[in-house]
């Protein structure tokens, strides 16, 4: 083996063999499960999860109002699909906050964040005392929860 070869093969040793590169790679594939999912029927019976909900409480969150998102028109005249998921937090007043998006297209996070800004919430509760959550709001276009209109 040339130099070359032997100092990378020596730090691949030192990666895979050592505990703090093993715990940063555990670290990695750690991911938080949600405490509920809420979930809704579509017409041909298909089950499809439309949030997901994580924090210590025994009751969920109960929504007030749930707007729908407005499927961007020129994305629906293109049949252009994808998904947005609009994260927050929804604190122990019921008060919405702390807006994150994730979209497969921009258009499709605008539409879905104006919706999750519009609807309203009584907070979730742990032994009859309100808590704060986080809420994860999935949107699927077209799909449950947006206006094709």
């Amino acid at each position: 083996m040339n130099s070359r070869y032997t100092a990378l093969f020596s730090l691949l040793l030192i990666c895979i063999c050592t505990p703090a590169c093993c715990a940063v790679e555990l670290a990695a594939t750690t991911v938080e499960k949600p405490t509920r999912e809420m979930t809704s029927t579509l017409a041909d019976g298909t089950v499809v999860v439309t949030a997901k909900l994580y924090g210590d409480f025994d009751k969920a969150p109960m929504p007030h109002v749930m707007a729908v998102a407005k499927y961007p028109r020129s994305l629906r005249a293109n049949h252009t699909t994808g998904q947005a998921v609009v994260s927050f937090t929804i604190d122990a007043k019921g008060t919405a906050k702390d807006f994150q998006t994730k979209a497969t297209n921009p258009d499709f996070a605008k539409a879905a964040l104006e919706a999750a800004k519009r609807s309203r919430f009584a907070a979730a509760k742990k032994g009859g005392r309100t808590v704060p959550c986080r809420y994860e709001w999935i949107f699927d276009f077209p799909g449950p929860w947006v206006d094709g209109k």
